[in-house]
Protein backbone atom coordinates (compact mmCIF):
# COMPACT_ATOMS: atom_id res chain seq x y z
CA UNK A 1 0.00 0.00 0.00
CA UNK A 2 2.76 2.60 0.79
CA UNK A 3 4.96 1.80 -2.44
CA UNK A 4 1.66 2.11 -4.64
CA UNK A 5 0.21 5.26 -2.54
CA UNK A 6 3.72 6.82 -3.16
CA UNK A 7 4.01 7.72 -6.79
CA UNK A 8 0.68 9.01 -6.09
CA UNK A 9 1.44 11.36 -3.57
CA UNK A 10 4.83 12.65 -6.01
CA UNK A 11 2.76 13.55 -8.69
CA UNK A 12 0.34 15.16 -6.76
CA UNK A 13 3.06 17.18 -4.75
CA UNK A 14 4.38 17.72 -8.62
CA UNK A 15 0.69 19.18 -9.30
CA UNK A 16 0.57 21.61 -6.28
CA UNK A 17 4.00 22.84 -6.96
CA UNK A 18 2.96 23.47 -10.74
CA UNK A 19 0.06 25.17 -9.59
CA UNK A 20 2.08 27.65 -7.50
CA UNK A 21 4.66 28.36 -10.24
CA UNK A 22 1.56 29.35 -12.59
CA UNK A 23 0.27 31.72 -10.51
CA UNK A 24 3.62 33.26 -9.60
CA UNK A 25 4.47 33.31 -13.19
CA UNK A 26 0.77 35.00 -13.62
CA UNK A 27 2.09 37.44 -10.82
CA UNK A 28 5.40 38.33 -12.32
CA UNK A 29 3.88 39.21 -15.68
CA UNK A 30 1.05 41.46 -14.10
CA UNK A 31 4.26 43.03 -12.14
CA UNK A 32 6.15 43.40 -15.94
CA UNK A 33 2.92 44.40 -17.71
CA UNK A 34 2.76 47.12 -15.17
CA UNK A 35 6.18 48.29 -15.34
CA UNK A 36 5.71 48.83 -19.09
CA UNK A 37 2.57 50.52 -18.46
CA UNK A 38 4.44 53.44 -15.74
CA UNK A 39 7.39 53.23 -18.21
CA UNK A 40 5.01 54.29 -21.24
CA UNK A 41 2.87 56.39 -19.21
CA UNK A 42 6.56 58.27 -18.38
CA UNK A 43 7.56 58.36 -21.96
CA UNK A 44 4.32 59.80 -22.79
CA UNK A 45 4.60 62.73 -19.89
CA UNK A 46 8.51 63.73 -21.29
CA UNK A 47 7.50 63.56 -24.64
CA UNK A 48 4.40 66.17 -24.24
CA UNK A 49 6.83 67.88 -21.81
CA UNK A 50 8.92 68.34 -25.07
CA UNK A 51 6.38 69.10 -27.23
CA UNK A 52 4.82 71.84 -25.42
CA UNK A 53 8.40 73.46 -25.04
CA UNK A 54 9.02 73.41 -28.77
CA UNK A 55 5.14 74.80 -29.18
CA UNK A 56 6.27 77.48 -27.16
CA UNK A 57 9.39 78.15 -28.87
CA UNK A 58 8.18 78.04 -32.61
CA UNK A 59 4.23 76.63 -32.69
CA UNK A 60 3.22 80.28 -32.09
CA UNK A 61 4.13 84.22 -31.47
CA UNK A 62 4.78 85.03 -27.98
CA UNK A 63 4.79 87.97 -25.65
CA UNK A 64 7.35 89.79 -24.54
CA UNK A 65 8.02 88.49 -20.98
CA UNK A 66 7.16 84.99 -22.46
CA UNK A 67 10.67 85.27 -24.37
CA UNK A 68 12.27 87.33 -21.89
CA UNK A 69 11.91 84.63 -18.82
CA UNK A 70 13.15 81.76 -21.33
CA UNK A 71 16.18 83.53 -22.90
CA UNK A 72 19.62 82.74 -21.33
CA UNK A 73 20.86 86.43 -23.23
CA UNK A 74 19.22 89.28 -24.47
CA UNK A 75 20.87 91.86 -26.47
CA UNK A 76 21.11 95.00 -28.19
CA UNK A 77 23.44 94.73 -31.53
CA UNK A 78 23.80 95.48 -34.98
CA UNK A 79 24.38 92.40 -37.52
CA UNK A 80 28.11 92.52 -39.10
CA UNK A 81 28.01 89.81 -41.46
CA UNK A 82 25.64 87.17 -42.79
CA UNK A 83 26.83 83.86 -44.39
CA UNK A 84 25.11 80.74 -45.37
CA UNK A 85 27.38 77.52 -45.37
CA UNK A 86 27.03 73.64 -46.84
CA UNK A 87 28.14 71.26 -43.86
CA UNK A 88 28.19 67.77 -44.02
CA UNK A 89 26.49 65.68 -40.63
CA UNK A 90 26.40 61.93 -40.62
CA UNK A 91 26.77 61.60 -44.31
CA UNK A 92 23.79 63.92 -44.94
CA UNK A 93 24.11 67.64 -46.31
CA UNK A 94 22.64 70.72 -44.25
CA UNK A 95 22.81 74.35 -44.82
CA UNK A 96 23.64 76.64 -42.04
CA UNK A 97 23.28 80.36 -41.60
CA UNK A 98 25.67 82.27 -39.11
CA UNK A 99 25.27 85.78 -38.45
CA UNK A 100 27.15 87.67 -36.22
CA UNK A 101 26.51 90.38 -34.38
CA UNK A 102 28.20 93.63 -32.52
CA UNK A 103 27.40 93.74 -29.05
CA UNK A 104 25.77 97.01 -28.34
CA UNK A 105 24.61 96.26 -24.59
CA UNK A 106 23.74 93.50 -22.71
CA UNK A 107 19.89 93.96 -21.01
CA UNK A 108 19.99 90.21 -19.29
CA UNK A 109 22.58 87.95 -18.76
CA UNK A 110 26.43 87.48 -19.10
CA UNK A 111 28.76 88.23 -22.49
CA UNK A 112 32.21 89.45 -22.28
CA UNK A 113 32.38 88.98 -26.22
CA UNK A 114 32.68 92.26 -28.40
CA UNK A 115 30.38 90.45 -31.38
CA UNK A 116 28.28 86.58 -30.60
CA UNK A 117 27.54 84.21 -33.32
CA UNK A 118 23.89 82.99 -34.14
CA UNK A 119 23.11 79.81 -36.15
CA UNK A 120 20.35 78.96 -37.45
CA UNK A 121 19.12 75.69 -39.55
CA UNK A 122 18.45 76.98 -43.25
CA UNK A 123 19.56 79.38 -46.04
CA UNK A 124 20.55 79.28 -49.76
CA UNK A 125 24.22 78.09 -50.91
CA UNK A 126 24.05 78.19 -55.07
CA UNK A 127 21.09 76.07 -56.17
CA UNK A 128 20.38 74.69 -53.08
CA UNK A 129 18.20 75.83 -50.26
CA UNK A 130 16.79 75.03 -46.78
CA UNK A 131 14.43 76.00 -44.44
CA UNK A 132 13.55 75.80 -41.08
CA UNK A 133 11.91 76.95 -38.05
CA UNK A 134 14.33 78.60 -36.23
CA UNK A 135 15.19 80.42 -39.57
CA UNK A 136 15.25 84.39 -39.72
CA UNK A 137 16.23 86.95 -41.88
CA UNK A 138 18.84 89.25 -41.38
CA UNK A 139 20.65 91.61 -43.09
CA UNK A 140 23.72 93.27 -42.72
CA UNK A 141 23.87 96.75 -40.76
CA UNK A 142 20.53 95.77 -39.29
CA UNK A 143 20.31 96.89 -35.69
CA UNK A 144 18.37 94.40 -33.48
CA UNK A 145 17.23 93.14 -30.16
CA UNK A 146 17.72 89.90 -29.59
CA UNK A 147 16.08 87.12 -27.02
CA UNK A 148 18.81 84.44 -27.06
CA UNK A 149 19.32 80.58 -25.43
CA UNK A 150 22.34 78.21 -25.93
CA UNK A 151 21.22 74.59 -25.52
CA UNK A 152 24.60 72.79 -25.96
CA UNK A 153 27.47 73.46 -23.05
CA UNK A 154 30.92 74.87 -24.38
CA UNK A 155 28.67 76.10 -27.71
CA UNK A 156 30.08 78.82 -29.22
CA UNK A 157 27.13 80.05 -31.04
CA UNK A 158 23.73 81.60 -29.50
CA UNK A 159 20.16 80.20 -30.95
CA UNK A 160 17.06 82.41 -31.08
CA UNK A 161 14.48 81.50 -28.35
CA UNK A 162 11.66 82.06 -30.01
CA UNK A 163 10.15 83.28 -33.30
CA UNK A 164 9.33 86.72 -31.32
CA UNK A 165 13.38 86.32 -30.89
CA UNK A 166 14.19 88.78 -32.96
CA UNK A 167 12.81 92.58 -33.05
CA UNK A 168 13.86 94.76 -35.69
CA UNK A 169 15.01 98.53 -35.49
CA UNK A 170 12.82 100.66 -37.79
CA UNK A 171 12.83 104.29 -38.51
CA UNK A 172 10.31 106.26 -39.02
CA UNK A 173 9.80 110.14 -38.80
CA UNK A 174 13.25 110.66 -37.55
CA UNK A 175 12.72 108.23 -34.61
CA UNK A 176 13.54 104.41 -33.80
CA UNK A 177 10.83 101.83 -33.18
CA UNK A 178 11.35 98.10 -32.64
CA UNK A 179 9.41 96.03 -35.41
CA UNK A 180 6.64 94.27 -33.23
CA UNK A 181 4.84 92.39 -36.03
CA UNK A 182 6.11 89.21 -34.64
CA UNK A 183 5.03 89.34 -30.98
CA UNK A 184 1.58 88.38 -29.76
CA UNK A 185 -0.88 90.73 -31.13
CA UNK A 186 -1.99 91.71 -27.50
CA UNK A 187 1.86 92.88 -26.70
CA UNK A 188 1.08 95.95 -28.83
CA UNK A 189 -2.05 96.63 -29.46
CA UNK A 190 -2.46 97.19 -25.42
CA UNK A 191 -0.09 100.32 -26.37
CA UNK A 192 -1.19 101.33 -30.08
CA UNK A 193 -2.69 99.61 -33.22
CA UNK A 194 0.70 99.87 -34.89
CA UNK A 195 3.23 96.85 -34.63
CA UNK A 196 5.95 99.42 -34.27
CA UNK A 197 7.21 99.70 -30.72
CA UNK A 198 8.71 102.69 -29.42
CA UNK A 199 12.06 101.50 -27.70
CA UNK A 200 11.13 102.77 -24.08
CA UNK A 201 7.86 100.86 -24.58
CA UNK A 202 9.63 97.22 -25.18
CA UNK A 203 12.88 97.24 -22.95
Amino acid sequence: KNNSSTPIFIIGAIKLNDGSNKATNQTNHLKERKMKGLKSVMLLLILLFASTQLLFAWGGKASLKEITINSQLILKGKVVDVSVQLETEENQEHIYTYVIIAVNSILKGKNKDAEITIKMAGGNVGEKGSWSEEYQVFTKSEEVLLFLYKNEKNNNYWKICSVSGKLSVIEKDGMKYYDGKMLREDEYSKLKSSPLLECNDVM
